[in-house]
């Protein structure tokens, strides 16, 4: 980000995203396409801890904190999403309730309800 910020001071025609309208464009998909759903990783936390989807809708997972987490089922553990690096995202179709943790902070726990209708 600071990089885009100094290049933006240097050349005063660039225009930058505002964060909001940049996570929207990443977030965003052909509205004929899957729902999808955001879960921003942020101060050691799962924003939101709690979410309901509908069966077959995407969960994308962001994280803007300041280390390294992961998306861990809590049943098993079978279900990960191996490290998700600082600025990066983990994409997820659900199709079943998912209680999940991160293996690398493990009192981060949150869920996700599906409704089938």
């Amino acid at each position: 980000m600071l990089f885009a910020v100094l290049i933006a001071c240097k050349n005063p025609e660039t225009k930058q995203l505002s964060t909001d309208k940049a996570e929207k464009a990443l977030t965003q998909e052909n509205p004929k396409s899957v729902p999808t759903d955001t879960i921003i990783i942020k101060g050691m936390r799962y924003q939101p801890d709690k979410l309901t989807v509908h069966k077959g809708d995407k969960v994308i997972w962001i994280n803007k904190d300041v280390v390294v987490h992961d998306v861990t089922d809590v049943e098993d553990e079978s279900q990960t999403s191996g490290n998700i690096e600082i600025g990066g995202r983990y994409e997820l179709t659900v199709n079943e309730d998912l209680n999940y943790f991160c293996s690398i902070h493990p009192t981060m726990k949150a869920s996700i309800i599906v409704k089938n209708d």
